[in-house]
């Protein structure tokens, strides 16, 4: 008899009780301040691949002199110092109808593992708008 096929196991990791991440928002922050915007920690006895973590902003109400917002995924390793992963920086001034994107590649996550975008700016009359979010898969570990 000859097997051209696994029988019964699963043989790849994402097989193994796997469930959806998906975290994000629409952002319309407050200046002055730091809003979390998407967020997610693989939980214990897991890991996590992210396929997606993208944000996007428009500025939709000039930025004054000395204002500037940002948009950053910050990375933590279980334990380990935060690492900043990538950035989206919009400078003092900007007019209306400026607009930007970043995302990353795909990352692979452990147990407590965390991922996280922060949206914010300095205070002052302009406003920003947009979105931030994360998408991938978590599998038993």
């Amino acid at each position: 008899m000859r097997l051209y096929a696994p029988t019964g196991t699963r043989t790849t990791a994402t097989d193994r009780n796997p469930s959806g991440i998906a975290s994000g928002s629409d952002a319309d922050p407050p200046a002055g301040v730091g809003t979390t915007i998407a967020s997610y920690t693989c939980p214990a006895g897991r890991r996590a691949i992210l396929t997606l973590c993208e944000a996007g902003y428009t500025v939709v109400t000039a930025l004054a002199a000395g204002q500037s917002a940002d948009d950053r995924l910050l990375f933590t390793p279980n334990g380990q110092a935060t690492v900043p992963l990538c950035k989206l920086v919009f400078q003092a001034a900007a007019p209306v109808g400026t607009r930007d994107r970043v995302s990353t590649g795909q990352l692979q996550l452990s147990a407590g593992d965390n991922v996280i975008w922060i949206v914010g700016f300095t205070a002052g009359a302009g406003v920003i708008r947009g979105a931030s979010g994360l998408q991938g898969i978590e599998y038993d570990a």
